[in-house]
């Protein structure tokens, strides 16, 4: 029996990525400590200032190119070559935004002039590689061989961590060379696995050379700018706080909540590769009829919550352990900050599938909308957080994770609401939706296993045993079942 390419795609996907994921978290640690607060906060700061004008780079071409291939696999080749020429104009626009932005910034009096505006002119190399990349990834997701993607990700994250690891342990320099060396290092993981990336669908799809066609050009202006906006204003609501606090120079505190950060997102990967992985099958087979389309919606959905509601509810608990584990007894302060983190990154487990299935649906302008509205929450409750918490106390930093921490809880919850009343405008979704309310009731009822077994068992052991108690009790009582990939 053929495995489900479904299933397939996201084991590969969470596992290249979770490797990935698992190796870059790793060396974190070691450049965290290596680094210092300051230095990893700047590094930070400059990483999401510069992905926030990468959005312009890729254009939001990444998405529809996946629709468009998995609908029309024949145009590869022109799709390809075309969104590469085309990034390559949006890219020089986006170096030119993000530097003329931080000049601004610096005159203003704000900021730390010339030794940002280095960092960031270097992390400018990254925009060009990671627009071009996401072309050569949107062709192996538009025909659904995400493992390849998955392998080549995590070719490009040992690239970095070899380099980096290498310069942190023998190269004698100051600690400045370091954090910008390894911007240098962040660009070479997205350009080598793109070169091999471009090799490979030479080889697998036939890609002929660049035949450059200004109608092409003019349909993915046309039709892209939608997930553009989308993506730019998903894109700023999850980055702007780590902006805000490395605008004004809290760059010790925002070292702590990336950390903190960065322990969130590993459950998102799990999820979204899954997300990722139905995307293409959900466009391809739209056509097959409602009554199927929304039976595996929400079979989907209900996985989803199996995937995330139990580390929701093991992770807020153990908070304080899993900080002192991972980062050390000095990075404990921000056990309240992780712990709202995750409840309201807990809401983003659920967020991008909802809207990929509006993708599908083609509702890319309610997506816009969500966004957008999400977005403005964000910057309003960061503004007058951080103002009323640190600016208004005489400058003190001191609860600034905190501060970023609600605003992400803010931004996310608009989002979250926004996109279950779209998602409930039709009729059929209803059923979708009720099927997230047994996984959470299944992790609340085995949450208390977390609380009897923590004081007696290590933090990296307790993750196991309650996801493995979870999935047997969520196999046993029918919440999910094997055989569910054949209605993916």
């Amino acid at each position: 029996m053929q495995f489900n390419r479904v299933l397939r795609n996201t084991f590969s996907l969470f596992s290249g990525k979770a490797a990935s994921h698992a190796l870059t978290a790793v060396f974190n640690i070691y450049l965290t400590r290596a680094l210092g607060k300051e230095f990893y906060g700047d590094f930070t700061g400059a990483l999401s200032w510069i992905v926030m004008f990468s959005i312009v780079a890729e254009y939001g071409l990444g998405t529809l190119m996946t629709r468009m291939i998995a609908r029309e696999p024949e145009r590869s080749d022109e799709l390809f070559w075309n969104s590469v020429i085309l990034k390559t104009f949006c890219s020089i626009l986006a170096v030119a935004l993000a530097i003329g932005a931080l000049v601004l910034r610096d005159l203003c009096g704000f900021g730390a002039g010339g030794e940002d505006l280095t960092l960031i002119a270097l992390f400018c190399l990254f925009l060009f590689a990671n627009a071009w990349y996401m072309s050569m990834a949107a062709v192996l997701r538009g025909h659904q061989d995400n493992h390849l993607e998955a392998l080549l990700f995590l070719i490009g994250k040992i690239v970095y961590v070899v380099l980096g690891f290498g310069t942190l342990v023998f190269l004698k320099c100051g600690l400045d060379l370091k954090t910008r060396l390894m911007a240098v290092y962040f660009a070479l993981g997205a350009f080598v696995p793109l070169v091999l990336g471009v090799i490979e669908l030479r080889r697998r799809y036939h890609l002929g050379l660049p035949k450059p066609s200004l109608k092409v050009c003019l349909e993915m202006l046309s039709q892209g700018w939608q997930f553009f906006t989308i993506m730019f204003t998903s894109t700023l609501h999850l980055k702007f706080d780590h902006v805000l606090l490395w605008w004004f120079g809290y760059k010790a505190q925002l070292g702590v909540y990336g950390a903190a950060y960065n322990l969130v997102l590993i459950p998102l990967f799990l999820t979204n590769s899954f997300t990722e992985s139905m995307y293409p099958a959900l466009a391809a087979d739209r056509e097959e009829g409602e009554e199927k389309f929304w039976q595996r919606v929400m079979i989907s959905l209900r996985w989803i919550g199996c995937l995330g509601f139990p580390f929701l509810f093991w992770a807020t608990l153990e908070a304080p352990r899993i900080l002192e584990f991972v980062y050390g007894k000095e990075f404990v302060e921000g056990a309240l900050a992780l712990q709202i983190l995750i409840w309201g990154q807990g809401l983003d487990l659920f967020c991008p599938f909802f809207g990929h299935v509006l993708y599908v649906k083609e509702k890319e302008r309610r997506v816009f909308f969500i966004n957008m509205a999400s977005l403005i929450g964000n910057i309003i409750s960061n503004v007058v957080l951080l103002y009323f918490l640190c600016l208004r106390r005489g400058n003190d930093a001191t609860l600034a994770p905190i501060a970023s921490a609600l605003s992400m809880v803010v931004s996310l919850s608009i989002m979250f609401i926004g996109y279950v009343i779209s998602f409930g405008a039709f009729h059929q979704a209803k059923a979708s939706l009720l099927a997230l309310a047994r996984p959470a009731a299944l992790a609340l009822i085995t949450l208390p296993l977390v609380y009897v077994i923590s004081s007696h068992v290590p933090v990296y052991l307790t993750w196991l045993i309650y996801g493995v108690v979870f999935i047997s009790l969520a196999l046993a009582l029918k919440v999910i079942r094997l055989q569910d990939y054949k209605r993916f």
